[in-house]
């Protein structure tokens, strides 16, 4: 009986579900009512594998006969989800971010080459976090996100000022202002 290999899975740089099978890269390429087929990420390569629908093994089909695995880039690959994690989750900036996760990471001579620098990621990573950010209030009466409602500190300025408007009762409108 042949053995299962291990699977595990991330995410591409579109945001497309990826698989990481043995060193190589796999992407979706169809998903049916039984089974999901992932083709290998190098184009001209023939290897299929196919999931259920839980991300469960359940067979291949063809080989990888024109080229090696590449482990450096699952590396790479796995890197980049946690930096994007981290981006989309914590307001810290996003060179002390990338430069955190570089140090934290042991990564091989390869892997650190194929590493984008820390400036030429900054514009994706960005714009990653403006797709997540709240937008601005375009007028003076708004009701304020919750990611707006405390400082860093942990220090709420709303139940300030609800403490005001409860004392005076008679007007409802407060100025909020943050320097």
């Amino acid at each position: 009986m042949s053995t299962v290999p291990s699977l595990s899975f991330s995410t591409s740089n579109k945001r497309k579900p990826i698989l990481i099978c043995d060193g190589f890269i796999f992407q979706l390429n169809r998903t049916r009512s039984k089974l999901k087929y992932w083709r290998c990420k190098d184009r001209t390569c023939s290897a299929y594998i196919h999931t259920n629908h839980n991300n469960q093994y359940v067979g291949k089909s063809g080989d990888h006969n024109f080229h090696l695995p590449v482990p450096e880039q699952v590396e790479v690959a796995m890197f980049k989800e946690k930096v994007k994690e981290r981006v989309v989750k914590e307001t810290t900036a996003i060179g002390n971010i990338y430069d955190k996760e570089m140090a934290s990471l042991n990564l091989s001579d390869g892997a650190l080459g194929l590493i984008p620098l820390a400036d030429d990621a900054k514009a994706s990573l960005n714009r990653l976090r403006r797709q997540t950010t709240p937008p601005l209030p375009t007028s003076s009466c708004f009701d304020v996100p919750d990611a707006y409602s405390t400082t860093i500190s942990g220090w709420s300025p709303l139940g300030h000022a609800t403490e005001l408007a409860e004392q005076t009762e008679t007007t409802k409108r407060y100025l909020i202002s943050f320097s």
